[in-house]
C-alpha cells in the first residue's frame, strides 16, 4: 500500500511520479498528449489509476 493508500504490486510508483509531478506543476504549459502503451496485460490500467490516484493528491497540496 503506498501513502495514497493503493496497491502498488507493480512496483509503477517511480514511473507514474514524474508525469504526475508534470501534470500538477503550477508553471508546467497547460496542454499535454499522453499514450500508455504495452502488450494486453502489462499493467496499462494499473499505471492510469495511480497517476490519477496521485495527481489527485498532489493536486490538493
Amino acid at each position: 500500500m503506498t501513502s495514497t493508500g493503493v496497491r502498488d504490486d507493480l512496483g509503477l510508483r517511480p514511473h507514474v511520479e514524474a508525469p504526475a509531478h508534470l501534470v500538477t506543476a503550477r508553471t508546467a504549459p497547460p496542454s499535454y498528449a499522453v499514450a500508455v502503451l504495452g502488450e494486453w496485460g502489462g499493467g496499462k490500467s494499473a499505471f492510469l489509476r495511480h497517476l490519477q490516484t496521485l495527481t489527485y493528491f498532489l493536486a490538493l497540496s
